[in-house]
């Protein structure tokens, strides 16, 4: 079994840019015997990240810590949610290797930015669940007196994936209450 957890988090110079990173990764595996083996993958990754927006030049050169007026009140942000689930049997000998695997992995995305009725922006979220698997066969023969590797494989993935963007400060996704959550 590997462990491994991974973090950061950072206030940034100017104001709303904190950042909070966090990632797992793990991996169980059994051996069946000398030459069967199977492992299992977990993979978690959060992001939350404030958003201080763009200054105008002046505002800059007089301020260059302040974070763009609209971003404080209207909580520009992103917001990132991974998961991966894996596993993978394999199949080994000194001539032939067999990979046969499967995966699944979801990601959530929130981007919450600059609302502006010009441009049709505001909420964004994407959310999005991508499912596949994967075979490989490797051969390990020798062809006309010569070592030679042939590869054979094939991955397959299906991606279902949703994108709606809201509208203004008093936005709401289904079930929500009014305002930012």
């Amino acid at each position: 079994m590997n462990l491994a957890r991974l973090g950061s988090e950072r206030e940034g110079f100017r104001e709303h840019s904190r950042e909070n990173t966090e990632i797992l990764f793990a991996d169980l595996g059994y051996k069946f015997s000398d030459h069967v083996e199977n492992r299992f993958y977990l993979t978690l990754d959060r992001l939350d990240r404030d958003l201080s927006g763009g200054l105008t030049k002046s505002g800059m050169e007089n301020a260059p810590w302040q974070a763009n007026p609209l971003a404080i009140p209207q909580d520009w942000n992103k917001h990132w949610e991974y998961i991966r689930l894996a596993d993978k049997l394999s199949i080994r000998t000194d001539e032939i290797q067999f990979d046969a695997g499967a995966f699944w992995f979801h990601r959530d995305f929130e981007n919450r930015g600059l609302f502006s009725p010009d441009f049709h922006q505001g909420i964004e979220m994407f959310y999005s669940d991508n499912l596949g698997g994967n075979l490989n066969f490797v051969t390990r023969h020798e062809l006309l007196g010569q070592r030679n590797i042939l590869t054979i494989g094939v991955s397959p993935q299906v991606e279902d994936e949703h994108t709606q963007i809201f509208s203004g400060i008093q936005a709401q996704r289904p079930g929500e209450e009014r305002g930012f959550r």
